[in-house]
């Protein structure tokens, strides 16, 4: 126990002195054996669905993509021939998925409408959001530790890809409470993921994200955990 609070307390140092890039080698060498000794990467199991619904190749645009393996919706399909997108405003999680998936685009970024945003970034990391009403709630309760406010570029979704796919195209959101406003700023007049593997707290049909994605023509597939994966009505390139 003692270990465990030393090795928190020495990662927390890193990463507030920005030498986080120290802990690159040791966590890459973990994501390449869990990549070897697994056979589902992500956290619910979307990974799997993903790969029975989708064709042999692809392209996939992955917000808020976190490690290249480890809690990944996408690499299984990188390890099967997919290529894509990886955006994460974590500055480690782009190194590593710089050294593990060399095949994909990485953006260490956050994507909006705006010109740039803060970043706040939190211990575990995978809570790190641009909300601060999020942040607020987190420190309130303990769930997380604040290490960096950080002003970050912002992309455009549609300047992440070349236009029109014509191969299957994935789009996943994970973006910690920013999933709706990112999923309205996608160009949907110029392309139509035949996937969308989204985070959704709400578990009904009413909700924002469900109401919207219907009336853009997709149909819910699946819920599994918190991620709700919606398929394109009539899509040519999915096998049910």
């Amino acid at each position: 126990m003692t270990f465990i609070l030393y090795k928190d307390a020495l990662k927390l140092i890193l990463i507030r002195t920005r030498l986080d890039w120290l802990l690159i080698p040791a966590l890459a060498l973990k994501e390449l054996k869990i990549a070897r000794s697994r056979q589902s990467f992500s956290q619910f199991g979307e990974d799997i669905e993903l790969k029975r619904l989708c064709p042999p190749t692809g392209l996939y645009i992955d917000i808020g993509s976190g490690r290249p393996v480890s809690g990944s919706n996408t690499y299984s399909l990188y390890k099967s021939g997919w290529s894509g997108v990886l955006v994460d405003p974590i500055f480690s999680n782009i190194l590593l998925s710089r050294l593990v998936r060399p095949r994909d685009k990485k953006f260490q970024a956050v994507v909006g409408g705006v010109q740039d945003i803060y970043f706040y970034q939190l211990l575990p990391y995978e809570y790190s959001t641009t909300s601060p009403e999020i942040v607020e709630s987190l420190l309130e309760s303990k769930k997380a530790r604040l290490i960096s406010k950080t002003r970050l570029k912002s992309i455009e979704i549609a300047k992440l890809f070349n236009h029109p796919i014509r191969d299957c195209m994935l789009l996943c959101i994970d973006a910690e409470g920013q999933d709706f406003q990112i999923l309205r700023s996608f160009p949907f007049q110029l392309q139509k993921p035949d996937l969308i593997c989204v985070e959704d707290n709400v578990s009904d049909f009413g909700s924002e994200i469900n109401n919207f994605l219907t009336k853009k023509g997709y149909r819910l597939h699946k819920r599994l955990g918190l991620s709700a994966i919606y398929v394109l009505t009539g899509s040519q390139h999915l096998k049910f």
